[in-house]
């Protein structure tokens, strides 16, 4: 899904933070509502009178994955797409895309689209990169970040779950580790599993956390 910005404009992560309007996308086959999954490039952290949101301030393709549909010659797959895009102000957006039938059918130039968008993504979180639970207390999260040696953290991300909301986190100092606390609202259970993205000087990666 390709999101071209005008300077000036943009559009946020699948967790905006404090202020911003996250994407969502989903599919309606024969009458069946399913939602689609959006695979989201490094985002960044920004301020402005609003508050502090994580996004894209440039144009940005989103890698999405969907189910294909199961009859070709049934009724054609319809693309329900919502996002905010803001300059000034948020403008909603909202629009409905169908789906070619044709779905076996290659075409080399959006091959070439949707390869760059999927390479794009943050590589997944290994042993010698990712995030891991601290501490969760009262309205707040610890989390430390295990890197390579000679790298350096830039920002992280934390995404909430639609019940639980999280602040930009903030870099703990005296700490062994990198550590970072971030603020959040609603409740946090066991077993709860958060997406994040690690941005560092070697590279991003994703990964998600898990409430023990």
């Amino acid at each position: 899904m390709e999101i071209r910005l005008d300077p000036g404009w943009k559009t946020y992560w699948q967790d905006p933070g404090s202020s911003g309007v996250p994407p969502v996308v989903s599919t309606i086959q024969d009458g069946s509502i399913a939602p689609a999954t959006l695979n989201f490039p490094t985002p960044r952290w920004f301020a402005d009178d609003y508050g502090s949101w994580a996004g894209y301030d440039h144009d940005v393709t989103m890698a999405l994955t969907l189910k294909a549909p199961s009859r070709l010659n049934g009724e054609p797959t319809r693309l329900n797409v919502f996002l905010g895009i803001c300059e000034a102000i948020c403008i909603p957006v909202q629009v409905e895309l169908l789906l070619d039938k044709g779905l076996n059918q290659a075409v080399a130039a959006d091959e070439q689209i949707i390869s760059a968008a999927f390479d794009a993504l943050p590589a997944q979180a290994t042993p010698a990169m990712h995030l891991r639970i601290d501490d969760v207390n009262e309205g707040e999260l610890v989390a430390e970040a295990i890197v390579p040696a000679g790298a350096a953290v830039m920002e992280i991300f934390v995404a909430g779950n639609g019940r639980v909301t999280f602040e930009t986190p903030t870099l703990r100092a005296g700490a062994n580790l990198p550590t970072f606390t971030t603020r959040f609202r609603g409740a946090i259970n066991s077993g709860d599993v958060f997406d994040y993205t690690l941005v560092t000087t070697e590279g991003a990666v994703r990964g998600q956390l898990q409430i023990p």
